[in-house]
């Protein structure tokens, strides 16, 4: 008789229900959304940006026919990081 180990939820590290899938990673539903929130509220945190781009001065509108324009309202070019 071979004994396997009993799958554990990711969350609160307690044995999933018996009669939960193959590939369950949580106990219940209140786990997988606590679990979902705490991933949530990391990513935030973190910024997704590198330093370089958030630095930079940036667009800040567009034009009605949905050009970048820059500050000052002028034309700016997505190719050319000067404008």
């Amino acid at each position: 008789m071979t004994m396997t180990a009993t799958p554990l939820c990711e969350r609160c590290e307690q044995p999933l229900p018996v009669m939960a899938r193959r590939h369950a990673r949580y106990c219940s539903g209140a786990c997988k959304q606590a679990a979902y929130r705490a991933r949530k509220t990391s990513a935030a945190a973190s910024p997704s940006l590198p330093d370089e781009l958030t630095t930079r001065a940036r667009w800040v509108r567009y034009s009605s026919a949905k050009v970048p324009l820059t500050p000052a309202g002028r034309a700016a070019s997505s190719t050319d990081p000067a404008t």
